[in-house]
């Protein structure tokens, strides 16, 4: 429904000190409603997992004139992951932000939440599981935004290339090389991101 992007910032760790840690992104795109969502976040070298996310001003603890964030409670994730850029897909709205009368009522709420997000993006992430398959049927496709950069910086450089007369085409190893340099992507995502592209072509061709 959404797609949000940015860096992932220190906020004031009462996610953390209630078990629920999250990734935090300010929030600067006001059409993206505020509440609680079912969600997949994806980092650059490809990695995705479900989570569920709270997007506005954490009325339980401040005023209406606090911060807003975007909050990412990724499931069953571990790991110190201040600075990475991530890439937050919110799913399927579970609720809207409320203003709780006590913690205990926040983390019962909470708890829900997480249940219902697990669910949602169940359905979504653990399809390919459940059908079984080959291994390349279950490879998790390439996220949007990754598709969507790769093949713009692919345009640009096919031009560029088409441009210099005295500069041969690039081979597929060196482009996924200069691709991966140039956009801060690992090297496994850009060729996903290439395959699926060609892929596309060949099936719209």
């Amino acid at each position: 429904m959404y797609t949000i992007e940015g860096e992932i910032v220190h906020g004031d760790e009462i996610g953390r000190t209630l078990g629920f840690p999250t990734a935090n992104i300010h929030m600067y795109d006001d059409t993206v409603p505020d509440g609680v969502w079912a969600a997949r976040v994806a980092f650059r070298d490809g990695r995705t997992h479900p989570a569920v996310v709270s997007v506005g001003r954490r009325p339980t603890f401040f005023e209406s004139d606090a911060v807003r964030l975007l909050e990412a409670h990724i499931i069953e994730f571990e790991g110190s992951i201040y600075g990475e850029w991530i890439v937050v897909e919110l799913l399927d709205y579970i609720r809207p932000q409320e203003r709780f009368e006590s913690i205990r009522e926040l983390m019962s709420a909470m708890r829900t939440d997480l249940k219902k997000a697990a669910a949602i993006t169940s359905q979504t992430v653990a399809g390919g599981r459940q059908s079984g398959g080959s291994a390349a049927a279950r490879e998790t496709k390439a996220p949007k935004w990754a598709l969507r950069r790769v093949r713009t910086a692919s345009a640009g450089n096919a031009a560029a290339h088409e441009a210099n007369a005295d500069t041969g085409p690039a081979t597929s190893r060196t482009q996924v090389t200069n691709l991966s340099r140039q956009l801060g992507m690992s090297r496994g995502l850009v060729r996903r991101c290439l395959r699926e592209l060609e892929d596309a072509e060949v099936l719209t061709s």
